[in-house]
Parts: structure tokens; sequence; C-alpha cells
């Protein structure tokens, strides 16, 4: 009808106006919808940054749903399986995003390795597939791209990370509009056990973004996060509860003109989840 065609019609101009793939799901932990390099301890924030794998605290399942800003028809979900070797690790996702009349989905294959107690990289692969189907238009396109990361920490307490995404596009200006080569670099400082503060500044096609979190482990069963994106006009919050092998999660971010988005995830560990609480 009229309406989907005035939705398919805004997120066409969207995609041509910001880049494909600018609103990328990444769970309630991440807080916010785009990759972001530095995070605290909870593995369940870093699943886009290769170089946080090798941490993860056994194999396991992940899953996260999202209405992103509450529209109608507009749904946004991740599913993805970790296989942890020593301290090597291996991550394969799937996630989607759309209306019914314009989807992006995207297949993940990621790998990391902790080479030393203080360093660890990472790589990554990606399959994206943009599929339109409204007002006689019937299209899909498939593209591929690659990713790299690295994670230091050169003192107890303290991190840094870099992650960049789309690495053909740095050789090719033809394709960088669909494929911009973004990137992250951040910090992470922990002041005590359980507290972290972390800062990200992003590259993105539409500019820069500046990324301030609060993390906070209150219980072994329990992590709060909450953040503010100056750029983007948005704050979130999250909670994290864990029993046993069960992990889930809860996210509220808020834009100052799109509205809200709730977020929930679930995930299934083969060993026992815990956080290391604040003293």
């Amino acid at each position: 009808g009229g309406q989907a065609m005035i939705k398919a019609g805004v997120m066409l101009l969207a995609l041509h106006l910001a880049g494909a793939f600018s609103f990328r799901e990444q769970g309630p932990a991440a807080l916010f919808p785009y990759p972001t390099a530095a995070w605290d301890d909870t593995f369940f924030a870093a699943l886009h940054n290769p170089s946080y794998l090798p941490g993860a605290p056994g194999p396991l399942l992940y899953s996260a749903y999202s209405r992103p800003y509450g529209l109608d028809d507009l749904h946004a979900g991740t599913f993805a399986l970790l296989i942890p070797a020593g301290q090597a690790a291996a991550l394969a996702s799937w996630h989607r995003f759309g209306i019914p009349e314009y989807t992006e989905e995207t297949f993940r294959m990621d790998a990391g390795v902790r080479a030393c107690p203080w360093f660890a990289f990472g790589a990554g692969a990606s399959l994206h597939r943009l599929s339109i189907n409204a007002g006689g238009i019937d299209d899909d396109y498939s593209f591929s791209e690659w990713r790299a990361s690295a994670l230091v920490t050169p003192v107890d307490g303290i991190s840094f990370s870099f992650l960049q995404e789309n690495l053909v596009a740095l050789a090719s200006d033809r394709e960088s509009t669909l494929r911009y080569p973004s990137w992250s670099a951040g910090i992470t400082f922990s002041p005590a056990r359980g507290i972290f503060l972390s800062w990200n500044y992003n590259r993105e096609l539409e500019g820069h973004i500046n990324t301030a979190s609060l993390t906070a482990h209150l219980f072994r069963f329990l992590s709060v996060r909450a953040g503010y994106s100056r750029e983007t006009s948005s704050m979130a919050a999250a909670m994290n509860v864990l029993c046993g092998n069960v992990g889930a999660s809860y996210a509220l971010r808020y834009h100052r003109y799109l509205g809200c988005t709730h977020t929930v995830a679930a995930t299934l560990s083969m060993e026992a989840l815990s956080f290391a609480p604040a003293r």
C-alpha cells in the first residue's frame, strides 16, 4: 500500500544519502547500533571486535532482537555461535535489518588470537546482501568485505583497541559510498575492580562520533551500563543478568529525534557465566 511505499522510499533515500548498513545491530550490551573498538571485560559488549573473542568464557550461542526507533515493520536481529580454542576463538554470526520492502542481511566469520597477555588481534570477513522489493523494483545486491582489529593492554586496568572495517574500500574510492572504510579507536580504564570507563572515536561516512560509557558489575549475576553519543544525539542504558549458564540482556536507546529503541538478547554458554563485582 501507500504507507509501505513511503517507508520503502525513506529507506532507499537513507541508503543513498548515508551509505548502506549504517545501522548495525550490536545487541543490548553494546549500547549503540554501530561498532566501537574498546570495551570492558563483559564479553557480550564486544562481539563486533574480533580482538576480544579470545576472552569469551566458553562456547556459546547468542541472539538479539530490536525494534529500531519503534517503527512499524522495522526489525533488527542477530544470531551468533562462538567457539574458543585455547588462546584463540572463532565466531560465526548472522545479522538482519529492514522492512519487508527493503532488507539488509550480513553473514560474518571472525577470528581472534591472544598472542601474549598484553596483545590480541583479530580479523573477519562478511558477506552482505541487500534486497529491495517495492514499487515494481525487485533486486538483490551482494558484496563482501574484510575487517581487522588489535587490542593492547600495557598495564592492568588500561586497554587500547583499534577496529578497521571495509578494508577493500581503503584502496577503492569508487566503492567508498556503499562500503565506506569506517574505523574506531578507543580506550578503556578500570579505576577499581568491576568499574570501567570507556571512550571511543568513530569515523563513519556521515562524520565522526564520540561515545562515552560507564560499566558497573554490581553483583556476580548483575551488570549495568550507560552511555552517551553526542554526535548522534543518543543515550542508552543496558542491564545484563546471569543465571548459571544463561544470560539475559535488555537495553533502552534514546535518540533525540527518532525516539526509543528496545533491544533484548539471550546467551546460552557451555560454561557458567559470572561478573567480577565492584568492590
